[in-house]
């Protein structure tokens, strides 16, 4: 009898109507959200990244997303359809909206490259100077009545 069924077998049974994939909760307009969306990826994956610049995000519904190259990038949507890239997308996709997206890629005739520029990465701190910007170093440097001399 169903009554002697555990819950958790319950929960395990498929529905009966196919479910859609959640629709994302205010997700940025897409004039936003896809150079929000390269550069998260370019941070995960920079090869991933780069490939989508030239792409163009040409819908968002109902946890789908479209996205669209020049025919001339047919190489960069085979190779962003590859299971393992997808998923990098993807994921940037739901970290950014905040609900699962389910990417596709293809080529359009007559459209345009992206233009998305990724912002410069801030530059890299000299050890050097921020050891000797350290509090403890300078207190130590004052108290010795010493000084750092580096050497070529």
């Amino acid at each position: 009898p169903e009554d002697d069924t555990p819950p958790w077998e319950e929960r395990a049974t498929p529905p009966e109507l196919p479910q859609e994939a959640p629709t994302p909760s205010a997700a940025p307009a897409s004039t936003d959200l896809w150079p929000r969306l390269v550069a998260a990826v370019h941070e995960r994956k920079q090869m991933i990244g780069s490939r989508m610049m030239p792409g163009t995000l040409l819908s968002l519904e109902k946890g789908q997303a479209l996205v669209g190259f020049p025919e001339a990038d047919s190489f960069t949507v085979e190779y962003l359809s590859k299971p393992a890239n997808r998923e990098v997308v993807e994921a940037a996709f739901g970290a950014i909206t905040g609900g699962a997206v389910a990417v596709r890629f293809e080529t359009r005739a007559g459209l345009q490259p992206g233009e998305v520029t990724l912002p410069e990465p801030e530059p890299e701190a000299d050890p050097m100077e921020a050891f000797q910007n350290d509090p403890l170093i300078r207190k130590a440097l004052e108290l010795f009545q010493a000084e750092i001399q580096i050497q070529p």
